[in-house]
């Protein structure tokens, strides 16, 4: 999975971004001392302060091509039955989906309204992710 993961800290609001790719690499080990970190990997400190320091954390992963595939659906049935609308449509229901769409929607004159909508998406996605997670670790009476 590609991307960028959000970690929050709900207490503070303060957020740190780590590459997907960044992660799924790192080791860690079980001492606790920073001592063999070198400076350059912001990234490993980073991720040993989240750890150490921060009670909660809310983290927020990028999509799955599932939801993501969702999104591409939603924005092709806002074009309604115009030839862009077809082409993406028949895109989505081929082979290499993901391809072909942002093929076909690099060379339209949608690509602007694409990029748009799928922000849309993405905010909407994050807001559930952060409602659920605040929603379950607030105190109840």
């Amino acid at each position: 999975m590609a991307g960028i993961v959000c970690y929050i800290n709900p207490a503070t609001l303060e957020k740190i971004d780590i590459p997907r790719s960044v992660i799924d690499t790192m080791i860690f080990e079980e001492q606790d001392a920073d001592d063999d970190v070198e400076e350059e990997d912001l990234f490993h400190r980073d991720m040993k302060r989240i750890d150490r320091d921060w009670e909660q954390t809310v983290t927020i992963n990028p999509p799955e091509s599932g939801v993501s595939f969702t999104f591409m659906e939603r924005f092709v049935d806002t074009l309604q039955e115009s030839r862009i609308g077809v082409m993406l449509s028949e895109a989505l229901s081929g082979r290499k989906p993901f391809r072909h769409f942002n093929h076909i929607i690099h060379q339209s004159d949608e690509r602007e309204t694409w990029f748009a909508f799928r922000q849309k998406c993405l905010e909407t996605y994050v807001a559930e992710i952060l409602a659920g997670e605040l929603w379950n670790n607030e105190p109840r009476n």
